[in-house]
């Protein structure tokens, strides 16, 4: 099946805007950074999957990648603030959680040495389904084979090194890790 990028990012698009609880969020991104932000994780691909196949799968956070985050973070009221366990910021206020990572700050770049760019971001994700970002400025889907594997339903192992490393902090193996994510979006998996 042929992937049509511009008909999926006006999907995703348009159903990112029209929730009320993204815009919210996008906007506690915007005010918290500079430069570029890319919308990762959950929330774009399940968004994307329910655009390809019809059946939704609930988001239950926001991971945004930020460029540049500003030294002095300033929530709104009601917004409190905390590290997750990759050393990142996760915002939350009761109805809506954000993931607030500093690309620069991106394990995958830092265990590999690599300049803090998305594209090296997106080559080292653990899975093919995580392989994207939406990126807000130029509003547009930057893929690394995360459409395919959406497209074709099936998660496999995208950066087998990054894979063992997130098996090892959630104290899981690879095999187990990848399907569970699998059976929480409905996918077959392909074990290693």
């Amino acid at each position: 099946m042929a992937i049509d990028e511009k008909c999926l990012t006006e999907t995703f698009v348009e159903g990112a805007y029209a929730d009320e609880r993204f815009r919210q969020a996008a906007g506690v991104v915007w005010q918290n950074s500079r430069g570029r932000i890319w919308i990762i994780g959950g929330y774009l691909y399940k968004n994307l999957i329910r655009a390809m196949h019809g059946n939704a799968v609930p988001a239950k956070d926001y991971d945004f990648v930020v460029e540049f985050p500003r030294k002095n973070i300033h929530l709104p009221d009601g917004w409190r603030m905390k590290e997750n366990r990759f050393g990142n910021f996760k915002f939350w206020n009761g109805k809506c959680e954000i993931d607030f990572i500093a690309l620069e700050k991106i394990l995958s770049i830092t265990q590999r040495n690599l300049p803090p760019t998305i594209e090296n971001y997106i080559g080292g994700v653990n899975f093919n389904v995580f392989a994207l970002a939406y990126d807000l400025h130029d509003e547009r889907i930057i893929d690394g084979g995360g459409l395919e594997a959406l497209s074709s339903k099936v998660v496999r192992v995208h950066n087998p090194e990054m894979a063992g490393i997130a098996a090892g902090i959630y104290g899981t193996n690879v095999n187990d890790m990848m399907m569970l994510k699998a059976e929480e979006i409905g996918f077959a998996f392909e074990e290693v």
